[in-house]
């Protein structure tokens, strides 16, 4: 994929925990970039330079996992941009092994070859308002607002089946990329989980009264959350279509959160964040997040560590998931448009706010309630959207004009 122009990545690790003042912070000067990092003697300064414009046409290879020690390396690996007319992605997924992406914008299916950075389908959305990939990466599918599923293999980009897999779909779902299973929930209150892929019906739970607005799989893919909007949360043994237990939030589930390791639930409603065991349902712990406060962010670190929650309230949280207790606080990292990403071993956090500042925390120096901070310009002028690869190898900027700024150490 031929690279069509690259804005300079800027990389900027405190000294000490981050105060929070932008006058505290590095400038980049006209040679390259300045990076600061911790030394267990002295400060070292780095200076690393960018790549010629000119020279920079190919997509790039990344070949390590990013940590805190190689990131000031991170080149641009890549930009990934659709077909004219260009407009912004709203639902994207991994392959499994985190060497493809698959995204929805207004008008097309698209789907990203990682290593390569080649365009392997471009397809027509046809209403498709949710992507995600099959177990052995090698098809996608779509779901419409009707409950229609239409999968497009990857060998010519062109849809093989489609089939109806919710007759009243309320827009909500959950889906494990290894197994190829799906659940639907209705706007009856009914719960249908699919082998996508040999569209195989499994099961249907008459899960509440009312429409179902959230579903998550645990991770071991033993029980499936609902949320409806009945204000139950259930935990579903839904192999069996067995309630297993009942959780009863005061308002509306915003967000859910389940821990990797398959022990706790997180619950977002208005202005609080409660926290129950897994599968149990027993209460352990209340986050008095403010009104709105977890309205766009609320993640379970990958080693379950830590939880953290972000929206308009207040600055974003960062918190013990055993105890609830405050670790540290992310200033600036508020606002209607907030996103954040763990790095997949769990010690670096990336977050953005919508016409606001790209930033990296370090997790492995927590302290006095604060985090090294490193000040990112991706590419873009508007990041709607962060994530990593599953591998760790990328680091993904979606930006709100369309393309998607791919970065990893080269």
């Amino acid at each position: 994929m031929k690279q069509l122009w690259i804005i300079p990545f800027i990389l900027i690790i405190l000294l000490a925990a981050c105060s929070g003042s932008d006058s505290n912070l590095p400038t980049a000067t006209p040679e390259g970039v300045i990076a600061q990092f911790d030394s267990p003697s002295d400060a070292e300064r780095v200076v690393a330079t960018p790549r010629n414009v000119e020279a920079f046409e190919q997509w790039l290879s990344a070949n390590q996992v990013i940590t805190p020690e190689n990131v000031f390396q991170m080149t641009l690996i890549g930009r990934a941009d659709s077909p004219e007319p260009v407009s912004t992605i709203f639902s994207y997924a991994f392959s499994s092994d985190g060497t493809r992406l698959a995204a929805l914008n207004n008008n097309y299916v698209l789907v990203w070859d990682l290593i390569t950075g080649r365009l392997l389908v471009n397809n027509a959305r046809r209403e498709a308002i949710q992507v995600f990939f099959s177990p052995d990466k090698m098809s996608v599918f779509t779901i419409n607002p009707q409950g229609l599923i239409r999968i497009y293999g990857l060998e010519r980009g062109r849809e093989q089946l489609n089939y109806d897999a919710h007759p009243n779909y309320s827009q909500r779902a959950a889906y494990n990329v290894e197994q190829g299973l799906l659940a639907l929930g209705g706007t009856d209150g009914t719960i249908k989980v699919w082998d996508v892929f040999n569209r195989v019906s499994l099961v249907t739970i008459d899960a509440h009264d009312g429409a179902v607005v959230n579903l998550r799989f645990t991770p071991d893919m033993t029980y499936l959350v609902s949320a409806g909007e009945d204000g139950e949360v259930i935990v579903w043994d839904w192999q069996n279509r067995e309630r297993i237990s009942t959780i009863l939030p005061v308002e509306r589930v915003i967000h859910t959160a389940i821990s990797p390791k398959n022990d706790q639930i997180a619950i977002a409603t208005r202005d609080v964040v409660t926290v129950w065991t897994l599968p149990e349902g027993e209460f352990l712990y209340t986050l008095q997040v403010g009104e709105g406060g977890a309205s766009s962010v609320l993640l379970f670190s990958p080693d379950g560590r830590y939880l953290i929650n972000g929206g308009v309230a207040m600055d974003m949280n960062v918190w013990t998931a055993a105890s609830g207790d405050l670790v540290a606080l992310l200033p600036g990292v508020i606002g209607t448009d907030v996103s954040a990403a763990f790095a997949p071993n769990s010690n670096l956090l990336l977050t953005a706010v919508l016409d606001g500042d790209v930033s990296l925390w370090n997790l492995d120096q927590i302290a006095n309630q604060s985090l090294p901070r490193a000040a990112l310009a991706p590419g873009g002028e508007r990041t709607l959207d962060v994530a990593w690869s599953p591998d760790g190898f990328l680091m993904l900027f979606i930006d709100a004009s369309g393309p998607v700024y791919v970065w990893g150490v080269e």
